[in-house]
């Protein structure tokens, strides 16, 4: 590299790509991808609660711990799930699943937004609907929008009238829909 900036830069890469990968990362991407994939990955799960470490190791199927707070603490959850659609496995908390295989007939796992499952009651909607309503108020913080979606905030398009919320758009969800706890 020279100390000046150069005015027009190289055409071609100053450094060949190496023909085989290092055992360390580089700076630089390996010309060709690795011929195996690896036979049992690792995967270390870790949930926290106030009370409450879990952590599970695995090498074959990976394996998650959901854990519902005891002193009524939101605890986020982003474990795929089984249902017909990605928002019937998350609106309804469903089974928690590694693959298709794990869900009933119909249903699918579904990789899902972050949510509340596990830590508030499991509701049952009664012929439940899409909501049209893209934005709603939710306490303001890194969670404003899984707390709006999730407790169906006041519908907004810019400003809420409490100020310790903030408006924000949503992922699709069943506000407006009857359920019971």
């Amino acid at each position: 590299p020279t100390k000046k900036p150069t005015k027009k830069p190289t055409k071609k890469p100053t450094k060949k790509p190496t023909k085989y990968p290092t055992k360390n990362p580089t700076k630089y991407p390996t010309k060709y991808p690795t011929k195996y994939p690896t036979k049992k990955p690792t995967t270390t799960t870790t949930t926290t609660t106030p009370a409450t470490t879990t952590t599970t190791t695995t090498t074959e199927e990976p394996t998650t711990t959901t854990t519902s707070s005891r002193s009524g603490e939101l605890v986020l959850d982003q474990t795929p799930r089984c249902g017909t659609s990605e928002i019937d496995a998350r609106e309804h908390c469903k089974t928690t699943c590694a693959h298709n295989g794990d869900c009933a007939s119909g249903e699918y796992c579904w990789g899902v937004h972050a949510n509340y499952c596990g830590s508030i009651s499991e509701r049952t909607y009664i012929n439940p609907v899409q909501s049209s309503v893209w934005n709603r108020c939710g306490k303001k913080g890194p969670e404003t929008e899984i707390h709006a979606r999730t407790f169906c905030g006041e519908p907004c398009t810019w400003q809420c009238s409490d100020p310790e919320e903030r408006c924000q758009s949503l992922n699709s969800n069943y506000c407006g829909s009857n359920y019971t706890d």
